[in-house]
This record gives structure tokens, C-alpha cells and sequence, in this order.
């Protein structure tokens, strides 16, 4: 029988085994040390129909001697009722490892939304469901597990699903709120057709409840572009985050990729703007012809950058660039006093407004960076790269004409 002093001399490496050895007690316990030092408590028994077994308890010393004994015991009951605690324990183990995985029967949202991301987002099957699917990765890491993840998916009701989506649509965000609610309903539909849900509780909730989709074809007329140059001009936003706006109103680029931008990819000798495929919503390197006002904004940049090797580095530390919320708040902190646009609209203004100046359509998706199918997706990243900056510098004349031009007094006519 194992005494405490027997099992605390192993606490000295001078005394740990050349070779594994278990010191048996009674009862079937036993101590498991290895060559390591490392000691942990066994349980050996016979189950009834004559099937040796044994398990692991725990290590020592985090259960002691006597606290051993007494798991010892219980275990031993278990095997008197014809039980077989070995075979209890893997089964547990299994269920633990396959609810982690999201395979079990009840599993926890967290888990069930990464195998949902796994099998259904990601290529192959999901190359269908999104081109990009980093922002609906960054949906479930920041929105979705911390509000919902440790919620059983047998216990999320209606109301779990409401008040997450009524937060999000309250706070002012219903477009976010209805993204959320397409990957919550797409995530649980899967989960009804595994079997693990009777019923979707997003299907509940209407998409009317939370808030309507903005029209996406607004574009900004010439008044209102002045306009729009003159109030970020005059807001007390950063100079940086106006001068951000501006180079995204000239270049037609999207906002999270003038984000992403690095000094190491602006050249500014052949007055070119090169987009990694990695920055790209199409995972296509993209170069951007720079008009001289936009060379002259990004020169103007380099010193507000404090040597980060971002273009746009953040406001709280240059290793990191502007988060894309901080410039949609300075936006958003402006009354224009007309109808309301978004940062992405200034994009769809530049590519509408050469579109009716005669400007080739296929030269402006290649300046939008769009992917193309069937003969029109032959052009490389730099192809027509000349007939593109001719058309980058039209604009950035225009808009400076926009700018310098005589504004329009109305008159009403006398009666």
C-alpha cells in the first residue's frame, strides 16, 4: 500500500525512474510515474464479464493520496453495477472533442459556427457563397461568438437571436444588422439539415423588422461633390482622414484598400499606386495611374505618417493603419445637407461620371479593379495602363474645376 512519503521522494529528479514504473496501492489504484517525473493515478479493474480495463484519474499532486482513493471508490461502485468507467470516459472524451468540433448532438454556437465556416464558406463548397469571406470571418470572431458562442444550439431561442439583431439595428446599423442575420439564418439552416435543430429561430424575424437595404446607386452630381470637398475642407477631422477622402474620390479605389496601403507601394517617379492581390476585394494586384493632384495628396501624407509604413497609419500608433470605422465617424460627423452617401459612393460617382463623358466602359471596370469574365478577364493588371491614367487625370481636372468654378446664386423672379 502507497504511503505519502513513498510518492513525494519522486518530487526530486535524482529519484525519477530509469524506466516507467507503477506502484500499485489497493483497490486497483495505482501510480503511474514516468522517467519525466510525471505521476498520475490509475484506475485497473476487471469489468463483469471478465474484460480487464484501466483509465487515467489525474495527475498527482493536483489529487492526493487520499483524495485518489476516494475516486477509487466511486469508480469501484461503478464497475459493481456493471458499469465500465474506462469505456464512460472515452465516450465523454469523444463527445467533448466532437462538440469542440461542432459535430456533437447539442454543441455550442462557437463551435458549430466554425464548422459551419469550414464546410460551407471556405472552398470548395463555399467558393459560391463568398468572393471574400474575411468579412464574414471577422462577423463571427467579433460579433457573433462573443454575443452568442457559449450558447448551447439547442437552447438559442428567438429572443437570443432578436436582441442581438435589434442591438445591432438600434445602434444605427441595420445594413450590419441584416448581414448578420443572413450569415446567422444561413449558419442555422445548416444546422437544421444536419439534424442538430427542429427549427431556424432566425427564420422568425423578418428582414422587414430590422430595416430596409439602402439604394446602392447613389452617386454624387457636380454641386454636390463641391460641395462635399468644401465641408470635409472645413470639418474638424484629421487632415489625414481628409486628405484619405479626397484621394479616394480621384482614384476610385475602395476604402479599405487606401487602408491597407503601404509607402513601399507608392511609386512615386512613375506616379503609380500598386494594390497586392492581398489588399484587393478580388484578389487581383491592381495598378492604380496617379493623377499629379493625387501624387501631391499622397506627398502631402507622408509626413502626417510619422514614418509608419502605412499610408494611413492609425490614430492611436503607426503600426497599425486607420480603422475604416474612424473614417466612416468623420463622415458621418458632417451635415452636408443633401441625400445621404457613403464613403463607397464617391467611387460609383468618378466611374458614373466617365461613363457619360464617353469614356470606354471596358477602361473604366479595368480602372474599378471588377473581375471580368469570358474575353474581357485576358487584360492583365497593367494593361491600357496609359489610356487609364489619361482618363485618372481627366477626372482629377474636372473635380479641380468643380472646385475653382463660381458658385451658382439663384435668383427668383420678380413679381
Amino acid at each position: 500500500m502507497l504511503t505519502d512519503n513513498e510518492i513525494r521522494k519522486f518530487d526530486s529528479p535524482r529519484n525519477w525512474p530509469s524506466k516507467r514504473l507503477l506502484l500499485t496501492d489497493r483497490g486497483g489504484l495505482a501510480l503511474d510515474v514516468l522517467p519525466s517525473g510525471v505521476r498520475s493515478w490509475v484506475f485497473r479493474y476487471r469489468s463483469k464479464d471478465g474484460v480487464r480495463s484501466k483509465m487515467t484519474i489525474a495527475r498527482y499532486p493536483d489529487l492526493s493520496l487520499r483524495a485518489a482513493r476516494e475516486e477509487r471508490d466511486k469508480l469501484a461502485g461503478q464497475v459493481a453495477r456493471g458499469g465500465s468507467p474506462a469505456h464512460e470516459q472515452k465516450a465523454q472524451k469523444l463527445e467533448q472533442k466532437e462538440r469542440a468540433e461542432g459535430r456533437g448532438s447539442n454543441p455550442d454556437l462557437r463551435a458549430f459556427a466554425e464548422r459551419w465556416y469550414n464546410e460551407c464558406v471556405l472552398p470548395p463548397r463555399g467558393r459560391n457563397y463568398r468572393k471574400n469571406p474575411k468579412p464574414l470571418r471577422g462577423l463571427l470572431d467579433n460579433q457573433l461568438s462573443p454575443a452568442l458562442g457559449d450558447k448551447l444550439l439547442c437552447d438559442l431561442t428567438k429572443a437570443d437571436v432578436r436582441k442581438l439583431l435589434f442591438e445591432k439595428r438600434n445602434a444605427g446599423y441595420p445594413a450590419a444588422a441584416l448581414k448578420l442575420r443572413q450569415a446567422l439564418k444561413s449558419m442555422l439552416d445548416y444546422a437544421v439539415t444536419e439534424e442538430l435543430l427542429e427549427f431556424n429561430p432566425v427564420a422568425l424575424i423578418p428582414k422587414k423588422d430590422i430595416g430596409r437595404v439602402v439604394n446602392r446607386e447613389r452617386d454624387l452630381g457636380d454641386q454636390e461633390i463641391r460641395r462635399f470637398l468644401e465641408m470635409i475642407e472645413a470639418s474638424s477631422m484629421t487632415r489625414s482622414n481628409q486628405i484619405a477622402l479626397r484621394v479616394l474620390l480621384l482614384t476610385w479605389t475602395r476604402k479599405a484598400e487606401l487602408l491597407k496601403a503601404r509607402w513601399v507601394h507608392i511609386d512615386f517617379e512613375r506616379a503609380e499606386w500598386t494594390i497586392p492581390k492581398e489588399n484587393s476585394k478580388n484578389g487581383r494586384a491592381h495598378v492604380v495611374p496617379l493623377a499629379p493632384q493625387t501624387v501631391a495628396l499622397f506627398r502631402e501624407l507622408q509626413p502626417l505618417s510619422c514614418q509608419s509604413e502605412f499610408v494611413v497609419p492609425s490614430r492611436y500608433t503607426i503600426k497599425r493603419s486607420l480603422d475604416a470605422s474612424n473614417l466612416n465617424k468623420a463622415l458621418s460627423g458632417i451635415s452636408f445637407e443633401m441625400e445621404h452617401f457613403t464613403i463607397h459612393d464617391l467611387r460609383r460617382t468618378g466611374s458614373t461620371r466617365a461613363a457619360e463623358h464617353g469614356w470606354d466602359s471596358d477602361l473604366v471596370e479595368l480602372a474599378l479593379n471588377h473581375r471580368r469574365v469570358g474575353i474581357r478577364q485576358v487584360y492583365n493588371r497593367s494593361e491600357r495602363l496609359e489610356e487609364r491614367k489619361e482618363m485618372l487625370n481627366w477626372w482629377a481636372n474636372r473635380i479641380d474645376a468643380l472646385t475653382h468654378a463660381p458658385k451658382l446664386v439663384v435668383m427668383e423672379a420678380a413679381s
